[in-house]
């Protein structure tokens, strides 16, 4: 459950250069990261480094009712009821 302190950070296209390099800095900040991007392989790989407080979703960036949902997604995992 998250509580009024908790930060939750998500990066989209976390899977490429600016945004692994975003998800590297707000993970070791961040109480919670969601992260999206193209590749289900990288994203778990990222979701390895910090396994208790990473959440992924797969999207196409371009597709951007992809994107919505995956943001929904992974927030809702974040912030269960």
């Amino acid at each position: 459950m998250s509580t009024k302190n908790e930060k939750q950070t998500i990066v989209i296209s976390a899977t490429s250069s600016i945004g692994r390099a975003l998800f590297k800095k707000y993970a070791a900040i961040s109480n919670r990261i969601s992260i999206v991007g193209r590749w289900t392989h990288l994203l778990d790989e990222l979701r390895k480094e910090h396994p208790d407080k990473t959440v992924t979703a797969m999207a196409d960036i371009t597709k951007q009712n992809e994107t919505g949902r995956a943001i929904y997604a992974t927030t809702a995992r974040c912030n269960p009821s």
